[in-house]
């Protein structure tokens, strides 16, 4: 296409429209450099059409050069178009670990935060941006304070009450529907964790009130979380300790998660209920055996065998939170140090697994009394020979079990009848663990 160049003057449009975006790429190119690079409408459409093609770190450094070489940007076209290259370049997709490349990633998000403005719609990469930090500090570790803070200061960017309720619906790998909780649901989600952390309960219990009042559906499982945020808030603030642990105690049990049991754990310590303490903490380590998390746990398990005068017990505990630290280049508490000298332990042998949770089961059984083990017989084993399903007459759907969690092999065949327990995990999943063999006396059928 031949281009007519006026100075006051270019259909830039009508280029769009007649050309591929290839052609279009090279038309506004041309227009660009005959500019001098100083036409920032231009700029506008050449923004565009490269991030059609995309090459969004072409009109970032074409941006970049503009700047360097003349002045600011102050054509709010341009402005969006880079904004939408950088979250698409940099923001976006951003899953390295590398500390230069997190600074980075920063730098480009705080860009776009200060040169967009929050808008009601997806239309804009202002609020995809604040949502992608809060993502990624949430999945650094939220033992420590800066990111937390971090968290919170992310936050006070938005503006909740302009924040879209819309939910997105996907299709997973399964191609089953799915769908993400809302940008301001999000918003709460983040806020009432921060806030639950860094120890401000009374401002994580106004929070979770607001949220309550605005959020009309919680997904996934995400009441339960905030629930349990509140309620461990609680019991940090009324003065009626004991209602509000037992308030925790009820959402503990029923919904059956290790964390869950923990914090009741700390609660109780805290108030110096040690028994109490040490049974939470012991329920925690056989409700789901999660090693790589659970090193503060064993920290506070030892401390706890160690304050009932159970030492060598203790020991377990202080070199199984010791190992696993150890292992990960994490940091090592002062005062964990101090106990591995003092009671000479040895950091670099692997905790027995099975070992620490028959302690954790044993204290459990003899608080609580040993609970009835569920009945059923293996309906069906799977062709891999490794993995099958139960047949309870109460439930109404088959249990998931691996050969592995029998304890005798010979049992690994239909119509036998075992007795196990049951394995639920954090997405709702139930698995047969700990599976024995029972005298079967015919004739029943389940």
């Amino acid at each position: 296409m031949n281009v007519c160049l006026n100075d006051n003057y270019y259909d830039l449009n009508k280029i769009l429209e007649e050309n591929t975006t290839e052609e279009a790429e090279k038309i506004l190119k041309k227009l660009w450099k005959e500019s001098q690079e100083s036409n920032q409408i231009i700029l506008s459409f050449y923004g565009r059409t490269l991030r059609k093609l995309d090459k969004q770190i072409e009109f970032i450094e074409t941006c970049r050069k503009f700047v360097k070489d003349r002045k600011e940007i102050t054509n709010r076209y341009v402005l969006s178009c880079l904004c939408w290259c950088i979250y698409e370049y940099y923001v976006q997709n951003y899953k390295s670990e590398n500390k230069d490349d997190f600074e980075k990633f920063i730098k480009e998000a705080k860009y776009i935060k200060d040169n967009c403005e929050q808008m009601e719609d997806y239309s804009n990469p202002y609020v995809l941006t604040i949502m992608r930090v809060l993502k990624i500090y949430n999945k650094g570790n939220m033992r420590n304070k800066k990111n937390i803070n971090a968290i919170l200061e992310w936050i006070s960017y938005l503006d909740p009450e302009r924040l879209s309720e819309k939910v997105f619906k996907y299709k997973d790998k399964n191609g089953e529907e799915r769908e993400k909780a809302s940008e301001k649901e999000l918003y709460y989600q983040y806020k009432v964790k921060a806030l639950e952390k860094l120890g401000q309960y009374d401002e994580c219990i106004e929070s979770y009130k607001i949220a309550l009042n605005v959020i009309k559906k919680f997904h996934y499982r995400n009441e339960t979380w905030i629930k349990a945020r509140l309620y461990y808030c609680n019991c940090m603030v009324q003065e009626d300790v004991h209602e509000a642990i037992k308030e925790y105690k009820e959402l503990a049990y029923k919904e059956n998660y290790w964390f869950m049991f923990y914090k009741l754990s700390k609660i109780c310590f805290i108030n110096g209920k040690i028994e109490d303490s040490l049974l939470y903490a012991s329920k925690a380590i056989i409700t789901d055996y999660e090693y790589e998390k659970m090193i503060n746990l064993f920290l506070d398990v030892a401390w706890n065998w160690e304050a009932i005068g159970e030492m060598e017990i203790a020991k377990k505990f202080f070199q199984a939170s010791a190992y696993y630290r150890d292992r990960e280049g994490w940091t090592i508490p002062e005062e964990l140090r101090y106990k591995i000298k003092e009671e000479n332990i040895n950091t670099k042998i692997k905790p027995n697994k099975k070992e620490l949770i028959d302690i954790a089961k044993k204290y459990v059984y003899k608080i609580e009394g040993k609970e009835q083990r569920n009945i059923g017989i293996i309906k069906r084993i799977l062709p891999n020979g490794k993995s099958g399903f139960i047949k309870q007459k109460n439930l109404e759907q088959d249990v998931y079990f691996k050969k592995s969690n029998l304890k005798n092999k010979k049992l690994f065949k239909e119509r036998t009848k075992v007795s196990y327990e049951i394995r639920e995990y954090n997405n709702g999943k139930k698995e047969a663990i700990e599976i024995e063999g029972v005298d079967y006396n015919g004739g029943n059928k389940y």
